[in-house]
């Protein structure tokens, strides 16, 4: 499959059957709860918002970090807790709680999985 234009939820493909008759095919898609949180935290830093705006996203990012450390394999489990304990730290600047998060690398990805 390949994606269609930016910023649209459409897909493409194009199905070659190799024989006459009936065909059914499945598409099995997942959501991304990491990916869609930084998106959306990611466009309001951008319009100007700051932390105080921003508190139900940090905590929801806390709570996606917490959820992804205990399904990510054990070795990259203290990257990931760390990013969701700065978000989670209410003494820390805007930049210094969202950049764990936004720079780890084992992050991206680590929520796409149908645990969720």
């Amino acid at each position: 499959m390949r994606p269609g234009e930016p910023w649209t939820d459409r897909w493409y493909a194009t199905v070659q059957p190799d024989a006459t008759g009936s065909w059914t095919f499945t598409v099995e898609a997942w959501s991304d709860p990491y990916l869609t949180w930084r998106d959306a935290v990611q466009k309001k830093i951008a319009a100007g918002q700051g932390t105080g705006d921003l508190a139900s996203e940090l905590a929801d990012g806390a709570k996606i970090m917490a959820t992804a450390g205990k399904l990510v394999p054990e070795e990259w489990q203290a990257p990931v807790q760390a990013a969701g304990a700065a978000l989670a730290d209410p003494d820390l600047p805007l930049f210094a709680r969202v950049s764990p998060a936004w720079t780890c690398p084992r992050c991206s990805g680590s929520t796409r999985s149908g645990n969720w």
